[in-house]
């Protein structure tokens, strides 16, 4: 039996957990026992293990050990989570079990939703920013539309940020790294300011100082990050009314985030004179491209700013009945200004592309639910969903090939969309073992978009030209399903549900919103999802053994692949893909002071249906391929034929393991933490060229913390400790045929954490 059978047949006799780390409590019998983790998966608050839904929980403590404060480190923690890495966030995009990713356009969202407090982010590049004063994190896979709402056809991330406490709250945490002189200071302080009112003011600041990426040209490191933000939120209780607001502004002013050049395919080089110019610099500065080179040639400003203003108001009534009803208004304004070295070497090929952009997103949402503890349970819906997003582009450079003149073009993108649904989910207990599920939602989704570029520069469509579409939808998302339990301690489920992810118009760079030949309007993707799965528990439950076996598919899932001989990106629905695997959670107390907390999937994700791909450059070159019918000869094929192939930027396998021990030594109080991740090879792009493939790795973190006073702690960790030099993707160098650039994490880290907290939450 293989691996992968072996690995099935377990799942269907057990079933799955979070991917979050279990915290221990008292059990009935009064030994240790895992903590319960409260969710809101379904949005109502219930105990995870109660939950029919694939949940991921990651908590503060876990977040701080790994060293994650921003949404994309995510998917070092939860092996089921892919982040496609960029050099800002607006070309960031997730992935769940295989589905989802970045697609570089404007003019089309993800199939992950990122929320806040309940309220959608919009764009993900909007969502990808900073944690701070984090209760927890719910990674929901698979399709969630029907209770989330706008395109979460792969699934759902949902912060949930730390409310007023009912006592005086406070915590002032300090965190400092030499390895790169990287400091953090976080801070909350709160509690009741009057009878029925509570407030938390919370706020950070980091920086790194140091960049881990080497520039000769500059004579500085590139990477540095500085950032900042303030969060206050209140709760208001009346007898049956209760008002919930907060209002949170986040800055980002990075110099970030470089690429580095990883290797070179000499044979397509050799047919391109810009290749050979780009080598010649290469030369001259004595830099060899490697998966370990730190270094970059940049002559020009990588910087990368963000400003973001995040508000949410939600009151809620509960009647005598219990029934509640709760209104969710959600208002953001993120603008972004990203400016980068788009040749990545010492000369002006592509000095200068400039990105500005403008998003504000205003969402209503109102919801009657039932009481909890009812037969029939039911929560109704109402959802309205409005984005407006302007994007300015300006790319100069040019002046190495032209003897010193600047060549320029403007480009100017508004996309506006607009969703609104009624959505129904009601769940009946037939028994006390037994209880179903059903849940639907009729959509309404528009999107249009007006174009309009001018200028010279010779990567873009030279002259003027403009063009405008627009394109609208009716819709819908559902899930049926049934959960049984053996015993108090053993849950079973199956479900069915379909994802939707609205259309979406191709504004890229190339101009194919302007083409009359064109089609720019890629139709809605569509995720059907079956999933078995149970939660199981032993021991008094000191034990947690769960998995999850899913199978979804994907019709016209929208894609995005770079084509070599253009240096631009090509929108397009693929015809068909499929997913399948298995995810395995284990949680245990081995023994009252030492906890183990596995994970892991098996992702097999494939394309059934996808033809005309861009060309990989190598294939271009050799006359194996053709991107156009003009230069293919009679009877060939245009593009590649992918059907058959494994999707990219998803591993098929992925790990994730923790070790925390609590110890007592005299009067000291302390613990030891061990986590590490792996994951399996993977290829990149799109295209699926094999120079693109990101081998396996694995991270390391180590974790010493004390407390050697009431209210103190103080830490020392390391984290990558065996300094893996590792990306998460390799893709084509853009005007480097042949070239092949990365995106380097950060190295190994050490420092140091003192913390001091009264009743921290």
């Amino acid at each position: 039996m293989s691996a992968k059978q072996a690995l099935i047949a377990i799942s269907a006799v057990i079933g799955m957990v979070s991917v979050g780390e279990s915290q221990a409590e008292e059990g009935e019998t009064g030994a240790r026992a895992i903590e319960e983790i409260i969710v809101t998966a379904q949005r109502r608050d219930e105990s995870l293990r109660d939950v029919p839904i694939s949940v991921g929980v990651v908590q503060e403590d876990v977040l701080f050990s790994f060293g994650i404060s921003e949404v994309d480190d995510l998917a070092a923690i939860d092996p089921s989570l892919t982040v496609n890495a960029a050099s800002g966030t607006a070309g960031e995009g997730f992935r769940i079990r295989g589905i989802g990713g970045s697609t570089f356009a404007d003019g089309i969202e993800q199939s992950v939703s990122v929320l806040i407090d309940e309220v959608i982010t919009g764009s993900s590049g909007s969502g990808l920013l900073e944690f701070w004063d984090i209760d927890r994190i719910e990674v929901l896979r698979g399709p969630q539309g029907t209770l989330f709402g706008k395109n979460a056809s792969a699934g759902v991330i949902s912060v949930h940020t730390n409310d007023p406490t009912d006592t005086l709250s406070s915590k002032l945490r300090a965190e400092y790294s030499p390895t790169f002189d990287d400091s953090r200071l976080d801070f909350h302080i709160g509690g009741p300011i009057a009878d029925s009112l509570g407030l938390r003011l919370s706020g950070f600041y980091a920086n790194r100082a140091d960049g881990y990426i080497d520039n000769p040209v500059s004579g500085t490191g590139e990477n540095e990050k500085e950032r900042w933000g303030s969060r206050l939120k209140g709760i208001w209780k009346g007898q049956s009314f209760e008002v919930d607001a907060s209002i949170e502004y986040f800055e980002q002013d990075n110099e970030c985030c470089s690429r580095t050049y990883r290797s070179i395919n000499e044979d397509v080089a050799a047919t391109s004179g810009l290749s050979q110019l780009f080598i010649s610099r290469l030369n001259a500065n004595e830099l060899v491209p490697s998966d370990e080179q730190y270094t970059t040639l940049t002559d020009a400003s990588i910087t990368h700013t963000n400003e973001v203003l995040h508000a949410t108001l939600k009151p809620s009534w509960t009647f005598d009945s219990g029934l509640e009803l709760r209104s969710i208004t959600g208002y953001r304004d993120w603008d972004q200004r990203a400016i980068t070295d788009s040749d990545m070497i010492d000369i002006d090929v592509a000095n200068r592309l400039d990105v500005k952009r403008d998003m504000q997103v205003f969402s209503q949402e109102f919801q009657l639910l039932s009481p909890q503890e009812a037969k029939l349970k039911y929560l109704v819906g109402l959802y309205y969903f409005r984005q407006w997003f302007d994007v300015d582009a300006d790319l100069q450079g040019g002046s190495a090939l032209t003897g010193g003149t600047t060549l320029q073009t403007l480009q100017e993108t508004e996309v506006d969309s607009e969703n609104y649904a009624i959505f129904l989910h009601v769940s009946y207990a037939f028994s006390e073992q037994l209880e179903g599920f059903i849940g639907l939602r009729l959509l309404r989704d528009k999107i249009s978009a007006d174009f309009v570029s001018d200028g010279n520069f010779f990567a873009f469509p030279v002259g003027s030209l403009a063009g405008a579409e627009t394109s609208e939808d009716s819709n819908w998302t559902g899930t049926i399903g049934l959960k049984y339990y053996l015993r108090e301690s053993m849950m079973f489920y199956g479900s069915v549900s379909r994802g939707y992810k609205g259309p979406a118009i191709d504004v890229s760079a190339s101009g194919v919103i302007a083409d009359p030949d064109a089609d720019p309007i890629l139709d809605p993707e569509i995720v059907v999802n079956y999933e078995l799965g149970a939660r199981t528990s032993w021991l008094d439950n000191r034990l947690q053994l769960d998995a999850t076996v899913f199978y979804s598919d994907v019709d016209d899932f929208q894609a995005s692949a770079f084509d070599s001989q253009t240096s631009t990106f090509v929108l397009r629905n693929a015809g068909k893909m499929e997913s399948s695997g298995v995810e395995l959670s284990l949680a245990a107390l081995l023994t009252p002071n030492l906890q183990l907390n596995f994970t892991g999937t098996y992702t097999d994700a494939k394309y059934v249906d996808f033809t005309g791909v861009p060309c990989t450059a190598p294939d271009l070159v050799a006359g194996t391929c053709f991107n156009s019918p003009a230069a293919a000869p009679p009877g060939a094929i245009v593009g590649q034929d992918l059907s058959g192939e494994h999707v990219n930027q998803i591993p098929k396998w992925a790990l994730v393991m923790g070790l925390h021990y609590s110890y007592t030594l005299g009067r000291l109080n302390g613990y030891a933490r061990f986590d590490l991740s792996w994951q399996d090879d993977m290829v990149s792009d799109l295209d699926l060229d094999p120079a693109t493939t990101v081998p396996s790795y694995s991270i390391a973190n180590f974790e010493l913390g004390v407390y050697p006073a009431e209210r103190w702690l103080v830490q020392g960790w390391v984290r990558n400790a065996f300094d893996e030099a590792y990306t998460n993707r390799v893709f084509d160098a853009p005007a480097f045929s042949g070239g092949y650039a990365q995106f380097l994490a950060q190295p190994r880290t050490a420092g140091v954490t003192i913390q001091y907290s009264i009743d921290p939450n």
